[in-house]
């Protein structure tokens, strides 16, 4: 990964892209082209809950029982691992833990209806 501040936006970090590493922050002329980025981002972001989600449905899927739902270390270790990435790449690591705690709050009611939903439509046909 390479990493360089510009002449032209010294606060700016500038990467070249690549996989698992950081997108290139582009220099912006106005707030449509900002908004233009953050518009981008924001789709990018729903893609990937969308993809998370199906494998929170999996995990519904495969866990025998609705106990193993809540895994407080594994909640812990994701957060661990989100705080020590937000570091890397020079976000508020508290910001990040606030958005991931809701998101996995959210996913872990989503996991439990479906694991809900899949026990209850046993094909009895009611």
């Amino acid at each position: 990964m390479t990493t360089a501040r510009t002449r032209a936006y010294p606060d700016t970090m500038v990467e070249t892209r690549e996989v698992g590493g950081r997108r290139r922050v582009e220099p912006c002329q106005n707030m449509a082209d900002v908004r233009g980025h953050i518009d981008r981002i924001d789709r990018d972001i729903v893609a990937l809950l969308a993809e998370r989600a199906g494998y929170v449905r999996q995990a519904a899927r495969i866990k025998p029982v609705r106990a193993d739902i809540v895994d407080p270390a594994r909640i812990e270790d994701v957060v661990s691992k989100v705080r020590c990435r937000a570091r890397e790449h020079d976000l508020e690591p508290d910001l990040v833990e606030v958005v991931y705690r809701l998101m996995i709050d959210r996913f872990i009611a989503q996991e439990a209806a479906e694991f809900e939903r899949l026990r209850n439509d046993s094909g009895d046909g009611a």
